[in-house]
């Protein structure tokens, strides 16, 4: 399968491994009132020339560790509660790897529960 015939869905994506990026910084920045976290990532293009990008933060990813996951094939790797684009949402990451060998991680947004039930 080509880059032509991969097709993005909604809510899902993947994020490719890539051992060359360097977080040069980060800190926070004032924003409408709130706090918004950031850093500097210096990475390369397909060129190989040097770029680097203001990226914001959309919030903590914490690792599941295999003997508390409930299914150890199913649960993600990953997970946490990130907002993107104004919406709240439960991030689960998946480490994978393609038929070729490169490692890259599958993500998928589910729309956060604001008010859980109380039990």
């Amino acid at each position: 399968m080509t880059s032509t015939d991969f097709e993005l869905k909604e809510k899902e994506g993947t994020l490719w491994v890539d051992g060359e990026n360097e977080l040069i910084a980060r800190g926070k920045v004032k924003l409408n009132g709130l706090d918004v976290y950031c850093g500097l990532l210096k990475s390369k293009n397909r060129d190989g020339d040097e770029k680097i990008e203001l990226m914001f933060s959309a919030g903590l990813i914490h690792f599941n560790s295999p003997d508390t996951k409930l299914d150890p094939i199913k649960s993600p790797d990953w997970s946490g509660k990130v907002t993107l684009a104004g919406s709240k949402h439960k991030a689960s990451i998946w480490k994978n790897s393609s038929a070729n060998g490169k490692e890259y991680l599958s993500v998928r947004l589910k729309e956060a529960d604001e008010n859980p039930p109380p039990f």
